[in-house]
């Protein structure tokens, strides 16, 4: 997003004509508020996409009865499946 902004910028340098600089203009505030609207959001999307968060999610809705038995064994197996493999790795990637 950055680079965009800075490219829309640079850009803007070599515009004459008066119509096409209005719209490189509004194009800039656009990009940019996308830019800082991605950088806020950012930190908030890596908490909810986060392991912990994932398995305490499923852990409530299993308690509040909105997941089954059966779904619930499906993801603690998954999990327990992905920390052995990434346990194995380590062991014998020498890390």
């Amino acid at each position: 997003c950055i680079l965009l902004v800075q490219t829309i910028d640079a850009y803007t340098m070599f515009i004459s004509d008066c119509a096409t600089s209005i719209n490189i203009d509004i194009c800039f505030q656009v990009t940019q508020t996308i830019a800082f609207f991605h950088s806020c959001l950012n930190p908030v999307l890596y908490v909810f996409v986060g392991e912990r968060f994932r398995r305490d999610l499923i852990k409530t809705l299993k308690n509040l009865g909105c997941i089954s038995q059966a779904q619930w064994v499906s993801f603690t197996r998954r999990e327990g499946s992905v920390k052995l493999s990434s346990m194995l790795l380590e062991t014998t990637s020498g890390a």
